[in-house]
């Protein structure tokens, strides 16, 4: 993309964005005095049932209602940044005003998830001002940690996470809140959250960094009850691992011991080294995890892809999702295009598999609307939210594979969560806020060509447009591809 075709993208950008928010606060002018900047976002997260977790270190909702969260802190944030002298949270009446249904999705609303009192004087917290708090140590350390993303985001969104904590803590010290009372705690969070926000709210890149680092917070116990699994696996290892040990000291290595019970053992079955071995195919140099429609499926050495590797990969998949989009009796929409779902040969030939959830669009047929299937970080934003399939639905997904392709991110890490911060960095890289070298998979040690490398990365933020029409077709990213795997091939040679 060129800086004409670039420039052209940001103005209808900023024209949408300009046509949403006047829709929003034409919705709410009836009542609620909150002026949405950030309008509420419809997704297919509130879609089926739904589950609690803690967000936010403490605040139990779900992922739909943390959207709604998000959305009514950032407009409190900005009506605290547009009158400094008012109350970082509203009077109850005011308030209840705001709470309603959302026009977009009207099943959705902050009353609904539990966000009701989120009014001045509810709480010790809710009481306060910027006025009050500018010059206390502990929030103005949280300005300082929370405002800058762009050299490790990692590191600097754990250092802004520890100084939202300890600016909290101090709220409730200050306000003599009980620090046990999860009310209070709850309350004392958001209003730490919502005057960061409101001072920084100039910097709307800034903001959505800010909001992109909140789910650090997110779900702690899960993390807890991730590392005791491990542990008990790892202790299950250990002791299965001694026991081979103990009946190899016990049995010449030449004899085949034959399964049988042993008085010694108290009646339990006794493995023999060879039935253990063969259980975890030890002697086989491929593991066959199982069979599918496609073949055998065997796991796969945990070499690194070389940068030739992976744009042939690309390319290949691509002439393969060409075909079908470009099927004699119309577009077949393959609906799970995933990394796990692109199987490799011996010889590192990609094949796409795993057609269950495929759907035919006619030769008329531009889209069909039918139930919301595939899998979450991959999916189709728009197809989440209105249900509405097509086939840029593909090209969404395949632009998703081809960023993780570039940045070697694992896909087991990919949530909802991780695919806005890959696609973000991706988009600050493509116009040029960030260096390229910030997006390319570390273990690749820089052997990529980097113009090959930019323009498919170029293609790649195309794919993942959120509306299907600003995304390329198959046509046009497979010969991007295929230049690049061209220029590779030559190299090569």
């Amino acid at each position: 993309m060129d800086m004409k075709e670039r420039s052209y993208y940001q103005s209808w950008k900023l024209v949408f964005f300009c046509i949403i928010s006047t829709f929003f606060n034409q919705a709410f002018s009836d009542g609620c005095v909150l002026n949405f900047t950030y309008p509420y976002q419809p997704t297919g997260e509130c879609i089926g049932k739904q589950k609690k977790f803690a967000i936010w270190d403490g605040i139990h909702t779900t992922i739909c209602c943390r959207n709604v969260l998000n959305t009514m802190t950032k407009a409190l944030a900005f009506r605290a940044h547009n009158a400094v002298n008012d109350n970082i949270f509203m009077e109850e009446n005011l308030w209840r005003d705001c709470t309603g249904s959302f026009p977009i999705q009207n099943t959705v609303s902050a009353e609904a998830c539990g966000f009701g009192d989120l009014f001045n004087g509810s709480a010790g917290c809710s009481s306060f001002s910027l006025v009050d708090i500018q010059d206390e140590l502990a929030y103005n350390e949280a300005l300082e940690s929370c405002s800058n993303f762009n050299t490790s985001f990692v590191d600097e969104c754990t250092k802004c996470a520890g100084s939202l904590l300890r600016a909290r803590d101090h709220l409730l010290e200050q306000f003599s809140a009980n620090a046990q009372d999860d009310y209070q705690r709850r309350m004392c969070g958001i209003a730490t959250i919502v005057s960061v926000a409101a001072a920084k709210f100039d910097d709307r890149n800034l903001i959505d960094d800010f909001y992109k680092c909140l789910p650090i917070f997110d779900d702690f116990d899960s993390v807890v009850k991730a590392l005791v699994s491990i542990l008990i696996a790892s202790v299950t290892l250990t002791l299965v691992l001694l026991l081979v040990k103990y009946v190899t000291k016990r049995k010449p290595r030449s004899a085949v011991v034959q399964p049988k019970q042993s008085a010694a053992w108290s009646s339990l079955y006794r493995f023999s080294k060879t039935e253990i071995e063969n259980a975890m195919n030890y002697s086989s140099e491929r593991k066959f995890l199982g069979r599918g429609s496609a073949g055998r499926v065997y796991k796969g050495k945990d070499n690194v892809l070389t940068w030739e590797r992976r744009v042939k990969i690309l390319r290949d998949c691509a002439l393969g999702l060409r075909y079908l989009h470009h099927y004699i009796d119309g577009c077949i929409v393959h609906r799970d295009i995933k990394l796990t779902n692109i199987l490799l040969t011996d010889h590192l030939e990609p094949k796409l598999s795993d057609f269950g959830l495929a759907k035919m669009l006619g030769m008329e047929e531009s889209k069909v609307f039918t139930d919301v299937r595939g899998t979450i970080g991959y999916m189709d934003p728009e197809y989440m939210t209105n249900a509405k399939l097509t086939c840029a639905s593909d090209i969404y997904s395949f632009g998703i594979v081809i960023l993780q392709l570039l940045s070697g991110q694992k896909v087991i890490e990919l949530d909802l969560d991780a695919r806005d911060q890959l696609t973000r960095k991706a988009k600050d890289v493509s116009l040029g806020r960030r260096p390229l070298s910030d997006f390319e998979d570390p273990r690749l040690n820089g052997n990529v060509n980097r113009t090959d490398f930019g323009s498919i990365l170029e293609v790649a933020v195309l794919c993942v447009a959120k509306s299907s029409k600003g995304r390329p077709t198959i046509d046009v990213v497979f010969d991007e591809l295929d230049k690049a795997w061209k220029n590779t091939a030559a190299e090569m040679v």
